[in-house]
């Protein structure tokens, strides 16, 4: 005869097991993002808003990207286009996410009365107001193509985290998540010099000094949007 205080300690450790695996089970949300006109969108950011995880869409605009909450938002954002909100859970995990692109405005005219140099230094002299000093991650995705004669004969493309830390005595760190290329031709001699990566954020003070004032000219360009935010763009020339 079997003993029922045993048999109930085996069912509660039973219940606590299971209860255990399903709330750190993982579940995978994927997908594809395209324009409006269903043309696939590269290098779009994905994030998930709760578990603080990120990824870029691949050259065919798709995605994927785990999670062990039951509902999550994701949030899908690229330059020029208005972002996309939504809730996943296990249920709607495969999404189809069409970005819809921010109004052009033709012949825009800059509402200032601050030159391009005036608002430059206006926003330097704001960056510790601005941007947040603790540690952070940071996702970025660069493509390569190196061309000759209109014929393609290198592509490469690389994606990486970097923790940012805004203190100036503080060293960022680098972590290379993917990184592949393709040589088109074998017998190609030419090579692509190396692609670094520099924080005008964290390194202003000695990249826009007072001799990089003296030293270009500054204009405005038409204005973009990020993230739905207006943005200015200032072109620099010597």
């Amino acid at each position: 005869m079997r003993n029922p205080v045993h048999q109930s300690y085996c069912c509660l450790l039973f219940l606590l097991l299971n209860s255990f695996f399903m709330a750190n089970a993982q579940h995978l949300v994927k997908g594809t993002v395209v324009d409006e006109n269903n043309r696939p969108l590269p290098s779009v950011n994905i994030f998930l808003e709760s578990s603080k995880k990120g990824t870029i869409t691949n050259a065919n605009g798709g995605f994927s990207v785990s999670t062990h909450l039951s509902e999550e938002e994701l949030t899908a954002s690229f330059v020029g286009y208005r972002s996309f909100h939504v809730v996943v859970t296990p249920a709607n995990s495969v999404l189809h996410i069409r970005l819809q692109p921010l109004p052009v405005e033709i012949d825009e005219v800059i509402v200032t009365n601050l030159t391009a140099a005036q608002l430059l230094r206006k926003a330097l002299a704001k960056i510790k107001d601005n941007y947040r000093q603790e540690p952070f991650l940071l996702k970025l995705f660069y493509r390569a193509r190196l061309e000759e004669n209109d014929s393609v004969k290198y592509i490469e493309e690389t994606a990486f985290d970097i923790i940012k830390n805004y203190d100036d005595h503080a060293k960022d760190r680098y972590f290379l998540r993917k990184n592949r290329h393709f040589w088109m031709i074998n017998n190609y001699r030419g090579f692509l010099k190396g692609t670094g990566v520099t924080d005008g954020v964290k390194q202003a003070r000695k990249l826009f000094d007072s001799g990089f004032f003296k030293k270009y000219r500054l204009n405005y360009l038409p204005s973009t949007f990020i993230e739905d935010r207006r943005a200015y763009v200032i072109e620099m020339t010597k």
